[in-house]
């Protein structure tokens, strides 16, 4: 099998680009980003490129199957100034389209896309446990939000216009890793964990492994449809200290809501307001599709994850 992977030389693609090296049924991987992945990588055949070119379309003749990672989650930090939301959409949802069509005319037949719970939106009647058939609500003006639940539309019609071709959606809650360098990872690292007064939510968090390997399974068993992601049994926001083994912090939301949403728009910032929303609303997801139809089984709990992320 030939898999094509764009984002590959991202956090999540160089996890997974791993796990398929050393799958003996993956022939080659081909790795399309901006920049090529670290180490040596004896099954990359990498190509320099931007998912929103149509030249995309010749990096994918000939692959069985495509992953598609590539998504701006934060203003890159030395890229704070010159990535807009404008960019950032046309990015997150032109970039995603281009890749979806170009591989419909490159003939691949299996599509694993990377969506989000984001996509759920945080919102205080979320239900308690939320399945693969509630709506997507997605927070306004929240960019990552709104573009996971856009580019989802997107292949609603692309799987009308090609039935030929499956397309399988993967929805992974927050996860953590040893080097995780996103919002939620930089908030994780500080010296006190953050409550907010008044909210106590829970929260999921898997281990970036356990996430890389509900990709690689979509990949082998194409089961197409959409799958949450995410490690149980959820967190309260509150115990993410103690478990941390970090003091916790009582903090007002409306100050540090207002104080991070004038950074965000000064461009001092790459942390969007809507990331606050984790802290204030639950997005809690059932992975039990994904354990009954992928045979989806992470090795850790929610708060497993977060100790071993603590450890590293």
């Amino acid at each position: 099998m030939r898999v094509a992977v764009t984002g590959v030389s991202g956090y999540l693609g160089g996890i997974l680009l791993r796990l398929l090296e050393g799958d003996p049924g993956v022939e080659e991987v081909v790795g399309i980003d901006l920049q090529p992945p670290r180490g040596e990588h004896p099954k990359l055949r990498f190509i320099a490129g931007d998912v929103r070119e149509p030249a995309i379309e010749g990096s994918l003749r000939g692959c069985d199957a495509v992953v598609h990672l590539a998504f701006v989650v934060a203003r890159a930090p030395g890229a704070i100034r010159m990535q807009n939301d404008r960019a950032i959409h046309h990015i997150n949802v032109g970039g995603s389209v281009n890749v979806f069509e170009c591989a419909a005319r490159a003939g691949v037949g299996h599509i694993v896309h990377a969506s989000s719970i984001a996509a759920y939106g945080n919102w205080p009647d979320n239900p308690r446990l939320i399945t693969e058939e509630c709506a997507l609500r997605p927070n306004r003006g929240f960019y990552y939000s709104e573009t996971k639940a856009r580019v989802e539309e997107h292949i609603v019609r692309f799987r009308e216009a090609n039935p030929g071709v499956k397309v399988t959606l993967l929805r992974p809650s927050l996860f953590v890793g040893p080097t995780i360098n996103n919002p939620f990872g930089r908030l994780l690292t500080l010296r006190r964990s953050p409550v907010f007064m008044g909210y106590d939510p829970e929260v999921q968090f898997t281990w970036d492994e356990d996430v890389a390997g509900a990709f690689h399974l979509a990949l082998r068993r194409s089961p197409g449809g959409a799958f949450n992601i995410a490690a149980e049994p959820p967190v309260r926001w509150s115990r993410i200290g103690p478990i941390l083994e970090k003091k916790s912090i009582r903090v007002p939301y409306p100050l540090v809501a207002g104080f991070n949403r004038l950074l965000w728009r000064l461009r001092l910032s790459g942390v969007h307001p809507g990331w606050l929303g984790y802290c204030k609303y639950g997005i809690v997801v059932s992975s039990a599709k994904a354990r009954r139809e992928l045979g989806w089984e992470p090795r850790y709990t929610c708060e497993d994850a977060l100790r071993k992320f603590a450890g590293m």
